[in-house]
């Protein structure tokens, strides 16, 4: 049986391939460098921490409602910084309280993916 010069070629650069393959997954398992990266936390000054998310010790336990809530309340809720809670207070001051939940999407900045966060953490009652 005599090969081709095409099928000779073709074995040649499947060889090289399976190699180089070999040689790769070899390097990467075995003697790749380990890339450690370390995060030190700080104390933020208290005005700082009001714009930041809340975290999870300070997350919220039952429905804010968005009737009565205040900016601090507000704040706690996933997505919700000081700016914004304002706006909801502002926003219910000009227009009366909130008839439902989804109302929350008429202010300004919170769209169906804020609200959609927020849901479940909001009553009106």
């Amino acid at each position: 049986m005599k090969l081709s010069k095409a099928e000779i070629a073709a074995i040649i650069i499947t060889i090289i391939f399976i190699a180089l393959t070999a040689v790769f997954s070899l390097s990467s398992n075995g003697s790749g460098s380990a890339v450690t990266i370390s995060v030190q936390r700080s104390e933020a000054p208290e005005e700082a921490v009001s714009q930041n998310p809340p975290s999870q010790e300070n997350s919220i336990q039952a429905p804010v409602n968005i009737n009565t809530a205040t900016v601090k309340e507000l704040c706690a809720l996933p997505g919700i910084g000081e700016k914004l809670a304002e706006r909801i207070i502002e926003y219910r001051e000009k227009n009366g309280p909130f008839k439902s939940a989804d109302e929350i999407m008429s202010v300004s900045g919170i769209g169906a993916e804020t609200y959609r966060d927020i849901k479940n953490s909001i009553t009106t009652d």
